[in-house]
């Protein structure tokens, strides 16, 4: 709350997120641990947004990603050809049900650790996911194996079959990885800021520390309350699960209630981004 604008990078899978002060002459200072200003972020980030969502004139910050760990079950389905049921439109309902064969021949394929397993119709898509799987696991000599069957034209996949991991090629010394902000993983992460300047986790206790795979997410007034709420869609396939999308209404800044099915909004199909407008020009924002 200094008056200079700050930036939030948020990082996949292991690398640590990113927080930099400005000062307003263009150059920023990257946050630490040491600097106790904030003391956790989550793993696999994939969207982050910011707010007053108490109304005390502080930035808070949410950090979303993988946070499914602990989710209630009710909000998860199996990633069959039942979630086509969801689109309306009968040619894009077949499409969805030709991408679900792929998917569920993608998928035991990654249960079986073996291209193999996958019906000949199939053995090209299956091919291309053992070869990155393969590439994950480091396994040379099975990345050359599946090399032999990449046909004429598949060129562009070979590279999964010839690259190795350059194991000397660390981006954190163990020194430096000790100065970074930790991570937690499997729940997202709300920063409650404060006129100190440094931030409190309170994702839990708010309620909105799980919100499935969250690919996206954003604070807005969607009640004209002049209390943020927030939602939360998710993208990715977790193996043989998806997860729903979360509507989370502000209850005047103590905390978050899930107001997704009252508000119908909740859905299994895929959804990496959104955005909010008043479309209508009725005065309340869609989404």
């Amino acid at each position: 709350d200094d008056g200079f604008a700050d930036l939030l990078c948020g990082n996949d899978f292991s690398i640590p997120d990113n927080y930099y002060l400005g000062n307003g002459t263009e150059t920023f200072r990257q946050l630490k641990i040491q600097d106790s200003v904030v003391n956790m972020s989550t793993r696999t980030t994939m969207s982050i947004t910011t707010a007053d969502i108490n109304n005390d004139l502080h930035t808070d910050m949410y950090f979303a990603g993988g946070s499914n760990l602990y989710l209630d079950q009710k909000y998860r389905t199996d990633t069959g050809p039942e979630l086509c049921n969801e689109i309306k439109d009968l040619k894009e309902r077949e499409r969805c049900l030709e991408r679900m064969k792929i998917h569920e021949m993608l998928k035991w394929a990654k249960l079986k650790g073996d291209v193999f397993d996958c019906p000949p119709e199939y053995f090209e898509e299956c091919l291309v996911h053992d070869l990155y799987t393969q590439y994950g696991r480091g396994s040379a000599q099975r990345k050359k194996e599946l090399r032999n069957y990449i046909k004429e034209g598949w060129d562009i996949f070979s590279f999964f079959s010839s690259i190795e991991m350059d194991k000397d090629s660390i981006a954190y010394s163990k020194g430096s990885w000790a100065e970074e902000i930790p991570q937690k993983q499997g729940e997202n992460i709300l920063h409650i800021g404060s006129e100190t300047g440094h931030f409190t986790e309170a994702a839990k206790p708010m309620g909105v520390y799980q919100a499935g795979w969250t690919w996206n997410c954003k604070f807005a007034d969607l009640d004209n309350d002049e209390w943020q709420d927030l939602y939360a869609v998710n993208s990715s396939f977790q193996d043989f699960k998806r997860d729903d999308k979360f509507l989370f209404h502000n209850l005047q800044g103590q905390k978050f209630e899930n107001l997704t099915e009252e508000a119908n909004l909740g859905s299994f199909l895929a959804m990496g981004a959104y955005t909010y407008l008043d479309i209508d020009n009725d005065g309340d924002l869609d989404i």
